[in-house]
C-alpha cells in the first residue's frame, strides 16, 4: 500500500488488484482486469466498464440504468440503492433499509448492525452475528465456536479438545 500524499493518492494491491483512491476528485480505480469503476462524488456518477457492463447513477437526479447482460439494477440513494449482478450475485440496499450483500462465489451474506450482522464464508466456515442478538463464531478449520457473555461464552477447538463457559454458569475446560 503507497501514499502519496501530495496528489492525495492511496494505491493498493491485492489479489483484487489495484485500488486508487484520488481525494482531489474523488476517484475510486480498479484495475482493467477486474473491470473499471470510477466514483465522482461532485457529480454522484458510479462507472463501470464495458468489459463488466456499464452501470451509471446519478444522486441529483436519480438515473435508472439496467443493463441485461451483467443484470445491473441501479436506482438513487434518496429511493434506496439497489444493485444485482447476476454473474458475482451481489445484491446491496442502503443502509436504511438494511444492508444486504450475497456473494455466490465466496458465499458472504451481511445485514447491518440494526437487523444483525450475519456473515457467513463457506471457506473459511465464519458465521457472526452481532452483539445485540448475540456473538456466534463458527470456524470449521479450528473448530471454534463463540457465543457473548450474556448468553454464556463457548469456546471449542477440535484440534485440542477444549470447552470453556463463562463464569456465570460455571467455567468448564477439557482436553
Amino acid at each position: 500500500m503507497s501514499t502519496d500524499q501530495e496528489r492525495g493518492l492511496l494505491c493498493m494491491d491485492l489479489e483484487c488488484g489495484l485500488m486508487c483512491t484520488d481525494q482531489e476528485h474523488g476517484l475510486l480505480c480498479t484495475d482493467q482486469e477486474r473491470g473499471l469503476l470510477c466514483t465522482d462524488q461532485e457529480c454522484g456518477l458510479l462507472c463501470i466498464d464495458q468489459e463488466c457492463g456499464l452501470m451509471s447513477t446519478d444522486q441529483v437526479c436519480g438515473l435508472l440504468c439496467p443493463d441485461q447482460e451483467r443484470g445491473l439494477l441501479c436506482t438513487d440513494l434518496e429511493c434506496g440503492l439497489l444493485c444485482m449482478d447476476l454473474e458475482c450475485g451481489l445484491m446491496s440496499m442502503d443502509q436504511e433499509c438494511g444492508l444486504l450483500c450475497t456473494d455466490l462465489e465466496c458465499r458472504l451474506l451481511c445485514l447491518d448492525q440494526e437487523h444483525g450482522l450475519l456473515c457467513l464464508d463457506q471457506e473459511h466456515g465464519l458465521l457472526f452475528l452481532d452483539q445485540e442478538h448475540g456473538l456466534l463464531c463458527l470456524d470449521q478449520e479450528h473448530g471454534l465456536l463463540f457465543l457473548d457473555q450474556e448468553h454464556g461464552l463457548l469456546c471449542m477447538d477440535q484440534e485440542y479438545g477444549l470447552l470453556f463457559l463463562d463464569q456465570e454458569h460455571g467455567l468448564l475446560c477439557m482436553e
